[in-house]
């Protein structure tokens, strides 16, 4: 049985058992036995469609059609009736019906025309997730690497993708480091590959909007709030969400996310509707959630719903051996793009950019590259094009040592003062400076006396 629904609404219980025994193997069946019924099984349940009589006892199935369509305009709705009555198919039609079929049907029709309205519905979610992802794609070969800790990423994922279980992933490492491109390597060899890939960047969207984000909402729900609309939950039910920067997500969105993770279920905000999903949840962050845990700022018990598979990727610089091979992707690439002839890099200038430590990881130095392939001179990238990265590295060094003497300073001033009772004077002599020198340093380092 897939995960579609359907809502039976027909006064008649024999045409209500005669759909039952149809479809039951299939779908997921919900009925109703007049206009009413249908209304209250409509606000409750996720329904993907309705098979509708257009004569019902207290009211007209063309009007209850009209309702239903205001409100959840991406439910397809099949018509039924005794006679095939052309004025009324057309009308019908123009108020939204997907088609219309008479009583008794054929079982093959009925069949047909259920799987062929569930599969627009099921294209139309797919463009509102394609016209949002489709500049975010990327293929599984944008992984580069041969080092030891890449291969075992490479393998952990190969085997996680192929896990068919509910658990979560949860992938952490620094900046720049790929999180997502794992995430989108996971979801392409898994079985869910020709189902949507989601993205929602925690980071990006204000804590006030978040909640409508994930879960949608209805027409009404708030100011502002036109039309329905659906959430990343629903775009993604069948296949995949990524959850980026997920330790930045509210304490409360924390607690409605757990619900959807144990449940497999939500509601759209104004709603009380219970909408089922099947979903893949994959969570990154560059921070570590068991710190965050231990200071209350991320709920612990959804860290161990995300934790079930836990990948670690290791920054640039303990994978320096990579780093040839991602300089040649990156120049094919940024050759296919500008539209220019192929450079390559000389030797020095290879272990000029392996010497540097890549603070922003693989990320920073994709940027490095674009930028040498447009404005370096020739087809040879060359020792001296990436000279401002050396002295960026030299930088970074000596302020690396002014760190480790004002630690030093630091502590050893404490040590002194703290032998004198906090005396400064006393202090100042046995340091060998001036009482008013050790009182810039004393505020300078920020030591409590």
């Amino acid at each position: 049985m897939n995960n579609s629904t359907i809502l039976i609404v027909d006064d008649e219980p024999g045409v209500r058992h005669s759909f039952n025994m149809v479809l039951k193997e299939d779908y997921r069946l919900f009925f109703a036995e007049n206009g009413a019924a249908a209304l209250d099984v409509f606000k409750q349940k996720h329904v993907d469609l309705v098979l509708l009589d257009i004569l019902l006892p207290d009211q007209d199935g063309l009007v209850l059609l009209k309702e239903l369509k205001e409100s959840e305009p991406e439910t397809e709705i099949i018509m039924v009736s005794a006679l095939k009555e052309i004025s009324s198919a057309v009308r019908a039609m123009k108020l939204g019906a997907f088609d219309y079929i008479t009583k008794p049907f054929e079982v093959d029709e009925l069949l047909s025309v259920v799987k062929r309205a569930l599969e627009r519905k099921k294209l139309q979610k797919e463009i509102v997730y394609l016209r949002e992802e489709l500049e975010r794609v990327q293929p599984f070969e944008a992984m580069v690497g041969h080092s030891a800790q890449m291969k075992a990423v490479f393998n952990l994922i190969s085997r996680v993708a192929q896990a068919q279980g509910p658990g979560a992933i949860l992938v952490q490492g620094e900046s720049g480091t790929g999180k997502e491109l794992v995430a989108r390597a996971i979801h392409n060899r898994s079985q869910r590959s020709d189902q949507p890939f989601v993205v929602t960047n925690c980071a990006a969207i204000p804590a006030t909007l978040m909640e409508s984000e994930l879960f949608g909402y209805s027409k009404g729900a708030f100011t502002g709030a036109l039309e329905n609309r659906s959430g990343k939950l629903e775009m993604a039910d069948e296949g995949t969400l990524f959850l980026d920067d997920i330790d930045l997500l509210d304490i409360n969105m924390q607690a409605r996310l757990l619900r959807v993770l144990q449940e497999k279920e939500y509601e759209k905000v104004g709603s009380d509707r219970v909408v089922n999903v099947d979903i893949k949840f994959i969570a990154a962050s560059n921070k570590d959630l068991r710190q965050l845990v231990t200071k209350g700022k991320f709920r612990e018990d959804l860290f161990y719903r995300l934790n079930v598979f836990p990948i670690e990727l290791p920054p640039l610089r303990e994978r320096k051996e990579d780093i040839p091979e991602l300089l040649d992707y990156f120049l094919s690439q940024n050759r296919k793009s500008n539209g220019l002839p192929s450079k390559s890099f000389t030797e020095k200038a290879v272990q000029a950019l392996m010497d540097y430590d890549w603070p922003g990881n693989v990320r920073e130095l994709e940027n490095f590259v674009e930028r040498l392939f447009i404005v370096s001179q020739g087809t040879v990238i060359r020792q001296e094009d990436v000279l401002p990265l050396q002295r960026r590295n030299t930088r970074r060094e000596n302020q690396t040592l002014k760190k480790a003497v004002a630690d030093f300073e630091r502590q050893h001033i404490k040590a002194v003062l703290h032998s004198v009772d906090g005396r400064r004077g006393e202090a100042a002599k046995i340091l060998g400076i001036h009482r008013n020198t050790l009182t810039a340093k004393i505020n300078d380092l920020e030591i409590v006396v």
